[in-house]
């Protein structure tokens, strides 16, 4: 039975084919739906896992977390052009306290929310492209933040046949390590109130 576009997904060999070898615009394309799905508020782990799956887990951490990262400052700008006043509106108070805790140190803040499993993804990228974050802090923070979960979750989709031992062991440590700092970071009484203003996943209606 044909599955369309889930037989691409669950086949290594065509998914790398349509990535690859169908051209630029057909690799555009796929590229530019796994943008679109993740910057406003798809699973990025999942997107990590065919990519390790189809193309191996160093290039699927890479391609993977290009696109996440993508996806993340599209919508960025996004509400920065375009949603900046309808989200003052429908989620005021938590744009203001958004807005205040990210005031210092914005690239440690959107590292700590990104190394948190807890926050949406969608709401993070809303918030701050709605705030006084800088674009570049903002990328950094995210792309640093991203990284050990697409790591973990590409080398799992490469599975243990494709993935050295070493470099699971080593991709597990990076997460681990990661998941520390995220927790010393979301000690801080502040770093608190601000991992929750990004918790829930939808607005206020």
């Amino acid at each position: 039975m044909k599955l369309g576009w889930l037989d691409m997904l669950a086949n290594q060999t065509v998914f790398q084919h349509h990535l690859l070898e169908e051209g630029l615009w057909n690799a555009v394309l796929i590229s530019g739906a796994g943008a679109i799905f993740t910057g406003f508020g798809g699973p990025r782990q999942l997107l990590a896992f065919i990519s390790g799956f189809a193309l191996g887990p160093a290039w699927g951490t890479v391609y993977a977390t290009a696109i996440t990262l993508s996806g993340a400052i599209g919508c960025f700008y996004i509400a920065r052009l375009f949603l900046r006043s309808a989200l003052e509106s429908r989620a005021h108070q938590r744009m203001k306290t958004f807005n205040a805790l990210t005031r210092d140190q914005p690239l440690i803040k959107i590292l700590m929310i990104r190394l948190l499993p807890v926050g949406s993804n969608l709401l993070t990228n809303l918030f701050a492209g709605s705030s006084r974050i800088g674009a570049g802090p903002f990328l950094l923070g995210s792309g640093i933040g991203y990284l050990p979960q697409m790591m973990i979750f590409s080398l799992i989709g490469a599975g243990f046949g494709q993935a050295s031992q070493l470099q699971f062991v080593l991709a597990t440590c990076m997460f681990l390590v990661a998941a520390g700092l995220g927790l010393f970071l979301y000690r801080d009484h502040r770093n608190r109130i601000l991992a929750e203003s990004v918790i829930k996943p939808h607005l206020p209606t």
